[in-house]
């Protein structure tokens, strides 16, 4: 506790009054090395997806990303989507600010088998205009059966593809129904 530190510092410096300035220093160096984080930095993106190119000459939009969730190392994939929203500034439906109220949790459970019809007919209800496919973050058979599935659908329209980071994006109309 903050008494406990008061009261050692004061009898070093009673007992050793000829060290106060060295004690103190030494003593403010510990209060201002220990607390500081040890952050292992990633290197991110400098490029976003070509795709995002045809959002940033749309009106504002509300836009899904895909896939959702967490991959095999923790990763939380709407993080990436925040960061990546700075080179379009459209409005995501699954951005979030560290805080998750109800509304997301229940965006999570509806669209957890995204492109499922109750997942389509959700986002719809959501007002998402535009949706996104990664390949990066998902496994080439899932990407490929996704984007089979959302071939066959109608209401659904193929708006853009384009290579990223050695994989494939891409962005998708919702039509309203």
């Amino acid at each position: 506790s903050v008494t406990s530190v008061s009261i050692g510092a004061a009898t070093l410096f009673r007992r050793w009054s000829r060290w106060s300035a060295p004690l103190v220093a030494g003593i403010l160096t510990i209060v201002a090395v220990e607390p500081m984080p040890r952050l292992e930095l990633e290197p991110v993106w400098s490029q976003p997806p070509d795709i995002y190119g045809t959002l940033s000459r749309t009106s504002p939009v509300v836009l899904g990303e895909f896939p959702v969730g967490t991959n095999e190392w923790g990763v939380h994939f709407d993080a990436t989507y925040v960061y990546l929203s700075t080179f379009h500034w459209q409005r995501l439906v699954n951005g979030n600010s560290g805080f998750f109220p109800p509304s997301y949790e229940e965006f999570m459970e509806r669209v957890r088998y995204f492109p499922s019809d109750r997942s389509v007919e959700y986002l719809r209800s959501r007002g998402v205009e535009y949706f996104t496919v990664h390949s990066k973050f998902m496994s080439e058979g899932r990407f490929r059966r996704a984007v089979r599935d959302l071939s066959r659908r109608p209401g659904i329209d193929l708006v853009a593809t384009g290579d990223w980071d050695g994989s494939e994006s891409r962005l998708y109309r919702l039509r309203p129904e």
